[in-house]
This record gives C-alpha cells, sequence and structure tokens, in this order.
C-alpha cells in the first residue's frame, strides 16, 4: 500500500514547465482575503549538528521572508551560517526547528520524495563551483530540470537553448564543460537555475568562483532576470558590491542575526589587528592617518603607544636596532649617533676604540 503524502497538494500550486509564458512568482490573493503569501518563510530557523559538548548550532533563530521578485543578500564572515541558511530554505537540508514554508508549502509536512519534487520543480539553485555534469553539453545541462520533470527532450532542448541565448552563451551550446570558461559556466548554472521558472531563487557564493569582471556580469545577469521573471532571490556573498546590489541584506554572525554597525562603517579600523587599530579602539587617530606606520610591530609602534613622535618624523630611524632601545630609553632618536651614547649602527667598544695615536690626532684643532 502506497503511503499517504503528507502537506498540502501539490495540484493547487502546480508549476507550468511547458509554454512560453513566464511563470507567476507567487499565488494570486484570494478574492476578500489576505495579500499573496510571501515566496519564503522561515521562522525561528535552527540547526545543530552533533550532540554534547561537540555540538555545533550553525543557524541559530533566524526569521526571513522574501517576497515575488524581491532580492535579498544574506552576508557575514565565514563560518556564521549563511551556506547552512540557504540549504535550509532551498529543502536541501531539514532544521533542527523552525518551520520553512516555500510557495505556499511547509517543508515539513513533506517526506523525502515530496521534498525532492519541491525542488526540483519550484527552487532553482546556482552554486559556486558550478556543479555542471561533465559529460553534458552545455545545452543539456541547462536542460536538465526540465527532462527529469518529464519535459520532452526536443521541447527541453530548445527551452534549453533559448535560455542559454539569454544568458549570453547560445554559441557554446553544444561546448562540454572542460571548453568554456568560468563565467560561462556560472551563465549555463543561471540558465539552468531559471529554465524551469521556479519560484525560488538560491545563489551560494556565485560569484566566489569568478574573477571580478566576469562576477559583475554574472550579478547584472541575476538582477536583470530577477526583475524580469520577478522570481525571488536568495543569495550569500562575501562580495560588498554583490550585496548592495540587493534589496535587502541580512547580515549573519555566530548563526545568527547580527544588528551591529554595518561593515565600511565607524568600526572598519578595527577589522585589522595592527597598532592603529588599537589606537583607534582607544578612541586615537584612524587608521591611515598620523598612527598609519604603528601597523608594523618595529620600535615606532612602541614609541607612538607610549605617546612618542608619529612614525615618519623625526621617530623613523627608531625602527631599526638600537635607535628602538634609545627610544623607548627617551633619548632623542634619529639622524645620528645620539648624545652620550652610541648610534644605531655602533659597533662592538673593542673594536670600535681606535689605536692611542690615531686618537690623539682626531683630537680638536689638530684636523687629520
Amino acid at each position: 500500500m502506497t503511503a499517504a503524502r503528507r502537506g498540502p497538494p501539490r495540484e493547487t500550486r502546480a508549476v507550468p514547465l511547458a509554454g512560453d509564458r513566464v511563470r507567476p512568482a507567487a499565488a494570486s490573493p484570494t478574492p476578500g482575503g489576505p495579500e499573496a503569501a510571501p515566496v519564503l518563510r522561515a521562522g525561528n530557523l535552527r540547526k545543530r549538528y552533533g550532540a554534547g559538548e561537540s555540538a555545533v548550532d550553525a543557524v541559530r533563530g533566524v526569521d526571513l521572508e522574501l517576497a515575488a521578485g524581491e532580492f535579498v543578500a544574506v552576508t557575514g564572515p565565514s563560518g556564521c551560517g549563511k551556506s547552512t541558511l540557504l540549504h535550509l530554505c532551498g529543502g536541501m537540508d531539514r532544521p533542527t526547528a523552525g518551520t520553512v514554508v516555500v510557495d505556499g508549502v511547509d517543508l515539513a509536512g513533506l517526506d523525502d520524495e515530496a521534498l525532492t519534487a519541491l525542488r526540483r520543480d519550484r527552487v532553482g539553485f546556482v552554486f559556486q563551483f558550478f556543479n555542471l555534469l561533465p559529460t553534458l553539453t552545455l545545452a543539456e545541462n541547462i536542460a536538465l530540470p526540465l527532462l527529469l520533470a518529464g519535459v520532452p527532450g526536443p521541447a527541453g532542448l530548445a527551452r534549453a537553448a533559448a535560455a542559454g541565448r539569454r544568458v549570453g552563451i547560445g554559441h557554446r551550446l553544444e561546448h562540454h564543460p572542460a571548453r568554456v570558461s568560468g563565467g560561462e559556466l556560472q551563465r549555463a548554472a543561471v540558465a539552468r537555475a531559471l529554465v524551469h521558472r521556479p519560484a525560488l531563487v538560491i545563489a551560494d557564493e556565485p560569484t566566489g568562483n569568478l574573477d571580478s569582471d566576469n562576477g559583475r556580469q554574472v550579478l547584472s545577469l541575476l538582477r536583470d532576470l530577477n526583475r524580469e521573471t520577478g522570481v525571488a532571490v536568495l543569495l550569500a556573498t562575501h562580495d560588498r558590491a554583490l550585496a548592495a546590489a540587493a534589496d535587502r541584506v541580512l547580515r549573519l554572525r555566530d548563526g545568527a542575526e547580527d544588528s551591529g554597525p554595518a561593515a565600511g562603517g565607524p568600526a572598519r579600523a578595527q577589522q585589522k589587528k595592527g597598532g592603529g587599530d588599537r589606537l583607534a579602539e582607544a578612541g586615537g587617530p584612524a587608521a591611515g592617518g598620523p598612527a598609519r606606520a604603528q601597523q608594523k610591530k618595529g620600535g615606532g609602534d612602541r614609541l607612538a603607544e607610549a605617546g612618542g613622535p608619529a612614525a615618519g618624523g623625526s621617530a623613523r630611524a627608531q625602527q631599526k636596532g638600537g635607535g628602538d632601545r634609545l627610544a623607548e630609553a627617551g633619548v632623542p632618536a634619529a639622524g645620528g649617533p645620539a648624545p652620550g651614547g652610541p648610534g644605531p649602527d655602533a659597533e662592538p667598544e673593542a673594536r670600535r676604540r681606535p689605536p692611542a695615536a690615531e686618537r690623539s690626532s682626531r683630537a680638536p684643532g689638530n684636523p687629520r
């Protein structure tokens, strides 16, 4: 006996996989009812790996909504939970707690088979490393979601070719992945993510494996397709330019939403742990100003930390050997030997002291 499928019947939101009409990104609201539900809704989302003392909380209580046509960037340092959050929202992993609703379907109510079907029909994925099959041409890779959904081969390849031309790789469609550039591979991946007209696209570091020029082109392409088709885009990135192009930015730290100051604000100097940071944290001059040289750990740093002259001025020579020790002792520094003491390049006493006859020849009034 076949087990009953859990969750709402999929027929209520069937995905049109044939024809030329662009798929609506969200359902129409019921007359007299509330407005259309968001394409993605995640509530108090949590993901824990392991148990006991070795447990790791990768995502901790994140709330997120995306409307149809919205472009949202998730940013944060490496290991903060960006990819884990995207995997949960795209149905590639199940949360430890919380809810994920994609295109009106609560993912908790789906068994593995139904969850696979939802990912195939309603979600598109773009990965950092492309994930194209090397034995298929670009056209066949783009058509793969359609073929898996049962679209006949010729019709699927025709739609794949149209998608490939839209992203600028029409002349490469018969090539295998090993014979095209990284930028062209990612364009093919974008076409594959959108060819079946999903409600949601999950893009995990889509420019992370590209040079800056190709990265900008892929970003522009994603943004254009987002506006043209009304698909919601959830994108994880380290790239500030990519994040700046989004409608909204969700910043994560240690698996939770980070509500601190945005990167690039007043706290920017503290991101580097040189001497200039310690000065900035103490209320001193900002990095890049007079304290710039303190980022090197020579004697000039110790002098500046003690309130001495800034690097680049008269204390410049303290960054070498003996001058550092002189500076710490409060003896004037550079330009030559300090009064009453050896210079920075002083030799040991036994080697430096000349014979008595030479000393007398160098006495004042006795020019050599």
